[in-house]
């Protein structure tokens, strides 16, 4: 997926990519396959499977879990979890799956149009229909269908799944907010009205490990036991970095791991993901609303591609947020602070612009050199910096 195809309520497209060339794409997995290798990686590491297996308690001080099968030691799970307090915080939106069938065509890709292998738009997009309080996204499927979701208020507005009941509303909606898409999605309503309501929120918990270390504060800690992934830092999907969240999440504890006393290696673990999982999980709120809003707004789009042309001059020090969480392994918390600066590069520099055209490449020059560069120098390090920052890909 080597960018976004924006949809506004005219039908018009416009492509925004996700990088300053076509190199930054992401990777669209299929979870079902993704699951089915890592079951059969511990599987022939020696671990035991056991599936529909809850966990009905835990005993901290001896060491117990409950379950209908056996436990392993870290608990990998989807929020909410038994082994902790449940601190989400809902959205206040929910979302329901849509469908797109495969089609034939054979108009022009980059346009956000319909390609011409079997997919009604574009196959290397991720597609957004943005509406302001209300969004529709898609991302194609092997077979030429695309996987359409729609985000809208869970309830106490008009245009929530709650007041959206009844055939006639759900199909005024659609003319009204999303023909373009409509025209391509023959089962839409059916699909609307049959599908459930997913819901969506934010977990913010700590501590992740118990018992705390002797004498230590209470929000640290270490001990037997850990949390790891969803468990410990459920978050929205809009950065899609849930799963990448979770790996990064075994790779630090394994690396931990090293050390024989295993209350220090828990408290290194947390020590070290809470800020990232908590950067993240803000991340994918910020990328909500941009998503949903911000991707109509011609300043939000104007400064995305000077973002671009800054990438492109100055590669060795301009690294958009986007790429640094996407394309390398620098933690999310870094990753959150760098974009912060960049951001207000960014407005300063699209001010009064109405085009990337005419960007003041001088000033440009002197807040990337003397903003930029210092900053990331101070809080990441220029050695980590050019470790991680240097993106090519294979593809």
């Amino acid at each position: 997926v080597e960018g976004r195809t924006l949809h506004n309520a005219q039908g018009e497209t416009t492509y925004q990519s996700y990088g300053p060339t076509a190199s930054f794409c992401n990777f669209s997995v299929s979870r079902w396959e993704l699951n089915k290798v890592l079951m059969d990686a511990a599987q022939d590491a020696g671990c035991r499977l056991h599936f529909s297996s809850p966990l009905t308690h835990i005993d901290i001080p001896a060491k117990t879990c409950t379950f209908d099968a056996a436990a392993p030691p870290l608990g990998e799970e989807k929020a909410p979890s038994p082994q902790r307090k449940n601190e989400s915080t809902p959205l206040g939106y929910g979302y329901k799956e849509l469908f797109m069938p495969a089609v034939a065509s054979t108009a022009s890709p980059k346009e956000g149009d319909a390609d011409s292998t079997g997919y009604a738009v574009h196959k290397d997009s991720l597609h957004i229909w943005p509406r302001g309080s209300h969004f529709m996204m898609g991302l194609a499927n092997l077979d030429g269908s695309f996987t359409m979701t729609l985000y809208a208020h869970d309830k106490g507005k008009p245009e929530s799944f709650e007041n959206l009941s009844t055939r006639e509303a759900v199909a005024a909606f659609f003319q009204q907010h999303y023909p373009s898409a409509l025209a391509l999605m023959p089962t839409a309503v059916d699909d609307f009205l049959e599908r459930p309501v997913g819901h969506l929120g934010t977990l913010f918990c700590a501590p992740w490990v118990a018992p705390p270390i002797e004498g230590a504060d209470s929000s640290g800690g270490g001990g037997g036991f850990a949390l790891i992934g969803d468990s410990a830092h459920a978050f929205t999907p809009f950065f899609g970095q849930g799963c990448n969240c979770g790996f990064e999440d075994g790779s630090i504890a394994a690396g931990a791991s090293i050390v024989v006393d295993m209350a220090a290696v828990l408290a290194e673990y947390y020590e070290l993901r809470k800020p990232c999982a908590d950067a993240i999980a803000l991340m994918a709120l910020e990328n909500f609303d941009e998503m949903m809003s911000k991707t109509a707004d011609p300043r939000f789009l104007l400064e995305k591609d000077i973002e671009n042309a800054l990438a492109l001059r100055f590669p060795a020090v301009y690294v958009s947020r986007y790429a640094l969480i996407t394309h390398s392994l620098l933690p999310y918390s870094q990753c959150k602070a760098v974009g912060s600066v960049q951001s207000a590069i960014l407005r300063q520099l699209s001010e009064g612009l109405e085009s990337v055209a005419g960007l003041d490449q001088d000033l440009a020059e002197q807040l990337v050199t003397t903003t930029l560069k210092p900053f990331i120098d101070s809080h990441v390090g220029a050695a980590a910096w050019a470790e991680q920052c240097h993106y090519t890909s294979p593809y």
